[in-house]
């Protein structure tokens, strides 16, 4: 019996260490907070985009090493900071973090307190991005609760990009939320990258189903050649472009496009970036172009 119990104990201990989020302040509880359908979108887009870029590290590693420093010590590293120097300290201040993503609740006094815990927030060690949902007095609604969005209404992260360290890549993309259920549009350019998408947007708590959308564009290494061929004519019948578009190489892999080189001139590299960017089957365009020293 004894031995029953200590495996029994053992295991529950296991267990309350697995939680992937820490919330700290007035409402305070063990449990990982389940994010409202705003907070979802924003937080997946958040980790599409910067994960892997941010952390230099490979899909394999997703979910394995993404934090640098555990959530719990993020969060209350935020919270000690936020509690320290807001005055007067905000009404039912709430500090959660899942995998270096700081959600902030409560009530600040103002407008520039409420830019300051941003602010903040941003600063501690182990945070990736700050969304911030406190309000202010007049935000708030009389009897003390934030107002939320009408629950019927789907929530949505816009249209965006995104490159990862190992080269998946989507374009187009939007993530359409509606009572813990997110719509996934956009294209991929693999299998890999839309399932990068589905996992990214899984782990977050608070998501009911994941529902994977996107259009997988035909990728070849013929196509690939071609696409790169193309964008290089684009590059060399430009005016703005003599003199500097033989310097600029582009390869073409799985519709990622890469550009390196240099130009004279902000203008000539933004032309480059357009360029390369409006030709049907890009997926992502990875800009290294460089500016000579005289222009910068």
């Amino acid at each position: 019996m004894n031995l029953l119990l200590c495996l029994s104990l053992a295991l529950a201990t296991l267990q309350s260490e697995e939680q992937p989020a820490v919330l700290l302040g007035e409402r305070a509880n063990a449990l990982p907070p389940a994010y409202s359908d705003g907070e979802i979108a924003d937080i997946a887009y958040e980790s599409i985009v910067s994960d892997l870029r941010a952390q230099d590290l490979s899909t394999e590693q997703l979910g394995l090493a993404v934090n640098r420093r555990p959530d719990t010590a993020v969060a209350r590293d935020v919270d000690t900071i936020l509690m320290r120097s807001l005055r007067p300290v905000p009404i039912g201040l709430n500090v959660s973090c899942y995998r270096g993503n700081v959600l902030l609740r409560g009530v600040a006094s103002n407008e520039d307190e409420l830019a300051k815990a941003t602010e903040l927030a941003a600063r501690v060690s182990g945070v990736r991005a700050v969304l911030n949902r406190m309000m202010t007095p007049a935000q708030a609604q009389p009897e003390g609760r934030l107002t939320d969005a009408p629950d019927e209404l789907p929530s949505s992260s816009g249209t965006f990009a995104f490159l990862t360290k190992d080269g998946l890549a989507g374009n187009n993309v939007r993530l359409d939320v509606i009572d813990g259920e997110v719509f996934v549009k956009g294209y991929a350019s693999s299998e890999r990258a839309r399932t990068y998408v589905t996992a990214s947007i899984g782990r977050i708590p608070g998501t009911r189903m994941v529902r994977n959308n996107m259009t997988l564009r035909p990728i070849s290494p013929q196509e690939d050649e071609r696409l790169a061929r193309i964008v290089q004519k684009k590059m060399s019948w430009e005016q703005k472009l003599h003199g500097v578009s033989k310097g600029l190489r582009i390869s073409v892999r799985n519709g990622v496009l890469t550009l390196t080189g240099l130009v004279d001139t902000e203008e000539q590299a933004a032309l480059v970036r357009e360029l390369a960017a409006d030709t049907t089957g890009i997926i992502v365009v990875d800009d290294q172009v460089v500016m000579t020293a005289k222009e910068r």
